[in-house]
């Protein structure tokens, strides 16, 4: 990155308030998402570090990298919220990244398989979804196609739970800023950042 793009402190500053107090903010201005998208970017590669480091000191680099997943994850949904709340379902910012709003994929979580297994032997649905190997094994991509269609009849166990199909944002970085280009500095990747915790 040019060392003349700057990061607007002010923005992050605000954003690092509201994340003390867990609080999802959104920001002011659509543009105000760039900053996050380029700290999002640093957090990244500083948790590829992490990762490649784990092997030697394992515990402290996995709280480190639970911390980093943990900003990630939280300036997701101020981008969401602010998304949600500018009206927009995807900005792009050339030379930078593009975000866009989308729903995470549902998925079912079957608490019993063996009651889940007689279920579909009575719907006719076994074969599809079961593999039988030494032992029976559910099929999930088959068997989550199945649940949806007895979800939209009614006919849910009260052994399987859902879970996902909430909205999130997908970031796509441009791949000069990754590779090619220099870190930005940012408050988020710095270890000493004046005395607020992240």
């Amino acid at each position: 990155m040019d060392s003349e793009v700057l990061i607007d402190q002010k923005v992050l500053k605000t954003v690092l308030e509201n994340r003390e107090q867990n609080n999802i903010v959104p920001l002011e201005d659509l543009v105000n998402i760039e900053d996050l998208i380029l700290t999002i970017d640093g957090l990244q590669a500083k948790l590829a570090h992490y990762e490649n480091l784990k092997r030697k000191r394992i515990q402290p680099i996995s709280d480190a990298i639970e911390d980093v997943n943990s900003r990630i994850d939280y300036m997701k949904k101020v981008i969401l919220a602010t998304l949600v709340d500018q009206g927009e379902r995807n900005v792009n910012f050339p030379g930078i990244g593009k975000v866009i709003k989308k729903k995470t994929p549902i998925k079912w979580v079957v608490n019993d398989d063996e009651k889940m297994m007689q279920d579909l032997a009575n719907a006719g649905e076994y074969e599809k979804v079961i593999k039988e190997e030494l032992k029976k094994t559910i099929i999930k991509k088959e068997l989550n196609k199945i649940l949806s269609d007895w979800e939209k009849s009614g006919h849910i166990p009260d052994y399987v739970d859902k879970q996902g199909g909430a909205e999130g944002v997908s970031i796509t970085f441009e791949k000069t800023v990754l590779k090619e280009e220099q870190p930005i500095a940012s408050p988020f990747i710095a270890d000493d950042m004046d005395g607020i915790d992240i």
